[in-house]
């Protein structure tokens, strides 16, 4: 059953982060303001269940601050991760899009504060309206991409690997050194992964030889140009070794 969670009041900084969504960035001021009006802010406490696979899709979210998972349950009831969404980002627009039931569960991994907006007035305006629609594909589009590059983390050989590729992901720099904090939990990173915390923990200190500490979030990397290396079939990889 879908969670309303505990209603809280929409600020400024939250009604910002619904007007720059694709669905909802061109429209009028009064245009905007008729669907915001539909909106409703929630505060979900950590590791509430949001909403279950089969449940109906009568919203979507964006979530204002906090951490999200999507999961669902294979064949022997065991969780199997599918992404993993945090700060300004949204989630569940494609079942709402297509007036289905959620096909996956939402669970708050943190205390998080969303905004579930209302699946009924924006389904009608993308029926009515091709240029909303348009703003309906660049959100699937979006979110696509993301699952195309979550699927490729996935499918990375080794545990050192996939570590290696999500710090590149992470890392605000591409070339050089880097230095930052990782957004979440090792828990977190470690079920985006599909691998147990002990694993995350081998795969860190297997990185250490090619220069990388990680001391409680902060992560130091000496040359990112060593990651890229562990992935010889990396664009970056490629580029380095036609120099070369």
């Amino acid at each position: 059953m879908v969670s309303i969670g505990s209603p809280v009041s929409l600020t400024k900084t939250e009604c910002g982060l619904i007007r720059a969504h694709p669905l909802f960035s061109s429209l009028e001021p009064e245009d905007f303001e008729t669907l915001y009006r539909q909106c409703r802010g929630a505060l979900y406490r950590k590791n509430e269940m949001i909403f279950h696979a089969g449940d109906a899709a009568d919203c979507f979210y964006i979530i204002a601050k906090g951490t999200v998972r999507l999961f669902r349950l294979d064949a022997n009831g065991d969780d199997v991760p599918v992404n993993i969404f945090q700060d300004a980002q949204s989630f569940a627009e494609a079942a709402v899009f297509r007036e289905a039931n959620y096909p996956v569960s939402a669970q708050a991994l943190e205390d998080s504060r969303l905004i579930r907006l209302a699946a009924k007035p924006i389904v009608a305006r993308i029926k009515s309206e091709p240029a909303f629609a348009l703003g309906a594909l660049e959100s699937m589009s979006r979110h696509l991409k993301q699952l195309v590059d979550e699927i490729a983390l996935l499918r990375t050989p080794t545990a050192r690997q996939k570590v290696a590729k999500l710090l590149l992901k992470l890392s605000p720099n591409r070339n050089g050194g880097s230095r930052f904090d990782l957004p979440y939990s090792k828990l977190v990173i470690a079920e985006r992964l599909g691998m147990k915390p002990e694993t995350l923990s081998r795969a860190f200190a297997d990185l250490r030889a090619v220069g990388v500490s990680v001391k409680r979030q902060t992560v130091t990397i000496s040359n990112l140009a060593n990651l890229w290396d562990l992935d010889p079939a990396s664009e970056q990889s490629k580029l380095r070794n036609r120099g070369s």
